[in-house]
């Protein structure tokens, strides 16, 4: 690791894409120089991160190394202690985002999306008098934040357009008329409305069960109505 921090990264990857539990020796030394890391440059970095985003099991990864992470994802480690308590969560933000990464297909835009979709919460939580937590706006705050992570990592503008689109956009299916598709259609486009049905449906799927069935309903509505727009 000290020759070449990126091997940190491949450490990772390797146990991402082929299921493997690293050696507890291995283990000890890639957390103890994390911090190697910071003098890799951001596009090495993140051609591993995407291979590890892009395997079958990310969220195991994510969760048991989210310090080797958050060496060069620093906006993530709020997310770790963060308890969401209101009927729709009732669990720690990072348990959610993992479960929603974990809810998509093996796509980087969807990956990526669900990994930071709610990262702006931290920022925004308001505690009313009965205790319930609320997150007004965490959904424009969060694709900004997102904005500047992914220019950081040097995504693509075409890659950061669709990432943020969908952040912002995460939680606003709340029709399924006619004339609601129409109007997310002129917003987004076709391809990524379908995209946000499917990132609606992990974050829906990723929340705790209240009022599940109902989410999931208008969630098909809206895309029954897409098909036949």
């Amino acid at each position: 690791f000290s020759e070449d921090g990126l091997r940190i990264m491949r450490a990772l990857r390797f146990a991402a894409v082929l299921n493997y539990k690293i050696e507890n020796k291995t283990q000890k030394a890639l957390l103890e120089e994390k911090s190697l890391l910071l003098n890799i440059s951001a596009e090495r970095i993140t051609s591993e991160f995407n291979k590890i985003m892009c395997s079958d099991n990310p969220q195991v990864v994510l969760n048991d190394y989210k310090e080797v992470f958050a060496v060069f994802l620093p906006e993530i480690r709020p997310m770790f202690t963060l308890f969401q308590a209101n009927a729709n969560h009732n669990q720690f933000l990072w348990t959610h985002t993992l479960r929603a990464v974990s809810n998509t297909q093996a796509d980087l835009i969807l990956r990526l999306t669900m990994l930071f979709h709610d990262i702006a919460k931290p920022d925004c939580k308001k505690t009313d008098e009965a205790g319930i937590d609320h997150y007004y706006n965490h959904a424009q705050l969060s694709a900004q934040k997102a904005e500047n992570i992914l220019d950081r990592m040097k995504y693509s503008k075409m890659q950061i357009s669709n990432i943020i689109l969908l952040i912002k956009y995460h939680d606003s299916i709340t029709s399924k008329s006619r004339h609601f598709v129409k109007k997310m259609l002129q917003k987004l486009g076709e391809d990524n409305c379908r995209k946000l049905i499917k990132v609606r449906k992990a974050d829906i799927l990723a929340q705790s069960s209240y009022n599940r069935e109902e989410k999931l309903l208008l969630i098909e509505g809206f895309s029954s109505e897409l098909e036949d727009t």
